[in-house]
């Protein structure tokens, strides 16, 4: 039987990956059509689902952890890969 994949909540991986890539929540809210509030909770929750921190947050900055940029250096390019035939497929029109 093979086993199941262990993948952290998407949701909380998208909104970490662009806050650390746009360097903020309210630039990761903008692109993701959410509020700044819902970002930071995502990524709140995705950093308690880890068990680690993925920012390092100061007033009126953010700033990833050595964790974090590892884990954004990963994803990015994940996500990327995933929206290049997501696009190629809704341009198409195929099902």
């Amino acid at each position: 039987m093979l086993e199941p994949r262990r993948l952290p909540p998407l949701n909380g991986v998208r909104a970490f990956e662009a806050a650390a890539r746009t360097g903020g929540f309210a630039a990761a809210a903008a692109e993701l059509n959410v509020t700044p509030a819902a970002v930071s909770r995502l990524v709140r929750l995705l950093e308690q689902r880890l068990g680690i921190a993925l920012f390092d947050r100061h007033a009126n900055r953010l700033t990833p952890t050595p964790a974090g940029e590892a884990f954004r250096a990963g994803l990015t390019p994940l996500l990327d890969r995933l929206a290049r035939p997501t696009a190629a497929i809704t341009a198409t029109g195929a099902a």
